[in-house]
C-alpha cells in the first residue's frame, strides 16, 4: 500500500474526528468495518441482519452449503466468537 500524502492524512483526521474518533479491538468489529466501508454497502448488512441474524433468534440455522457454512464457522472461530 502506497504512504498516504500529508493532505491525505490531513483529511483522515478531519473525517476520524468530525465522525466520534472511535477505537475498537474486537476483530469482529474490525471485520464489519471493513466490508462496510469497502464491499458491502451499510444499509444492505443491517437488512442481511434484520431479516437473516436477528429473526434468527439463537435458534440452529440449517444451511443448504455445507462448505460454505464450514468456512463461516472458521471464520467465526479465528474471529473468537463464541459456540
Amino acid at each position: 500500500m502506497a504512504e498516504m500524502t500529508e493532505e491525505q492524512k490531513r483529511a483522515e483526521a478531519e473525517m476520524r474526528a468530525a465522525s466520534g474518533a472511535v477505537d475498537d479491538d474486537r476483530p469482529l468489529v474490525a471485520l464489519l468495518f471493513v466490508l462496510m466501508r469497502d464491499h458491502i454497502p451499510p444499509g444492505t448488512m443491517e437488512t442481511v441482519f434484520e431479516n437473516h441474524v436477528a429473526k434468527a433468534g439463537g435458534q440452529t440455522q440449517e444451511y443448504s452449503n455445507g462448505w460454505l457454512a464450514r468456512h463461516a464457522q472458521d471464520l467465526a472461530r479465528r474471529l473468537g466468537v463464541p459456540r
